[in-house]
């Protein structure tokens, strides 16, 4: 193993004891810790992407997203259950933006979900901007969601990732309601095909 790759696994092992101890140490009723698995294939401009594991303070969801890439654009397809016997189906439109070299990045993604069998509507809007140092990258990650009948949440705060290769990649972040006193552990793991 090159030294390279033992200081990107003492990274990666760092960044996710500190954000997890940093969310149970300061961890209340009402904060929101999120860890996710995102599989992605991509052929040509065609996507598809599945999250066999995405946990949020006591749900565990699954979603399935079909989606078509066009130039900085991506619009997909989606579904979604829960283990509270909850589904959604809508659509997500991405928005990817490279500046500076591509040294900094801004996405952001738009989520509307039609609630089925009485399950509430939601909207997300999940801003991201990250500048390139090196082999991580730091910036901002914003995560806000509205379901129908319950008040509008959106998160805010640092953010880190780290590409460990063509098929391996972890965005970590450590967030703050802007409405209330709620923080949000955020923690994503991606792998690519």
């Amino acid at each position: 193993m090159s030294i390279r790759s033992k200081i990107k696994k003492g990274l990666i092992t760092l960044i996710s004891a500190a954000l997890i101890n940093v969310g149970a140490i300061q961890s209340k009723e009402n904060d929101i810790n999120r860890f996710s698995t995102e599989v992605t294939y991509a052929k040509d401009n065609n996507i598809v992407k599945f999250r066999p594991f995405d946990y949020t303070s006591g749900t565990q969801r699954n979603d399935f997203l079909i989606g078509k890439k066009l130039k900085d654009f991506s619009i997909y397809g989606y579904w979604k259950a829960d283990n509270k016997k909850r589904s959604w189906i809508g659509t997500r439109i991405d928005y990817n933006k490279k500046f500076l070299d591509d040294k900094l990045s801004g996405n952001i993604q738009l989520r509307f979900f039609k609630g089925l069998d009485k399950t509430t509507d939601q909207l997300y809007v999940i801003p991201t901007i990250q500048h390139k140092i090196k082999d991580l990258n730091v910036g901002i990650l914003g995560y806000g969601v509205k379901s129908e009948g319950k008040k509008a949440l959106f998160y805010v705060g640092p953010s880190v990732s780290m590409k460990i290769n063509n098929h391996l990649s972890m965005i970590g972040s450590y967030t703050k309601d802007a409405f209330s006193t709620s923080n949000m552990v955020y923690w994503k793991t991606n792998f690519k095909f």
